[in-house]
């Protein structure tokens, strides 16, 4: 049994809030500050998030948001990003963010079962779609707990500076 569009959809407005919640406030330098351990900046985990959901968009069908500029700098296994120069502007991920949240209700509202049964080709391999987004959905919850983290990290490191 596959998640229905519904569910998907859900799912998906629900991690948008949850980022929106977590990045509000954040700096274009907050989102850049560098954990103490190996990992990824904020901007970097948002990014990625994003990427997915470009695979999620052609899953369905949609045309993404980004072009392979973007999408290259925030691919598994890219090169952290560590600053300004090699990021996107923090303030066009935010954008992208909600743009990405229209696109996927827009998408999985005209999703059939049929459609969603259909068997689709990503870098995880040939599985129905509807099994591909549930697991891109779990992705995504993976990766905002590490954006709760990098979040306590930066305003930590905020306050540090400022005194």
């Amino acid at each position: 049994m596959f998640p229905p569009a519904d569910w998907l959809a859900q799912a998906y407005a629900g991690n948008t809030w949850l980022i929106g919640r977590l990045v509000d406030g954040l700096t274009s330098a907050d989102s850049l500050a560098q954990p103490p351990f190996v990992g990824n900046c904020l901007n970097w985990v948002l990014g990625h998030i994003l990427s997915r959901r470009q695979t999620a968009l052609a899953l369905l069908g949609q045309d993404g948001f980004w072009g392979e500029a973007e999408m290259e700098k925030y691919r598994t296994g890219s090169a952290a990003i560590t600053d300004s120069v090699a990021a996107l502007p923090w303030e066009r991920l935010l954008a992208d963010l909600a743009q990405s949240e229209a696109l996927l209700q827009q998408a999985l509202a005209a999703a059939t079962p049929e459609a969603l049964a259909q068997v689709g080709v990503t870098d995880r391999g040939q599985k129905p779609v509807a099994e591909h987004l549930d697991g891109l959905v779990w992705h995504e919850t993976y990766h905002i707990g590490q954006l709760e983290v990098l979040r306590a990290m930066a305003l930590w490191r905020r306050a540090e500076i400022n005194g």
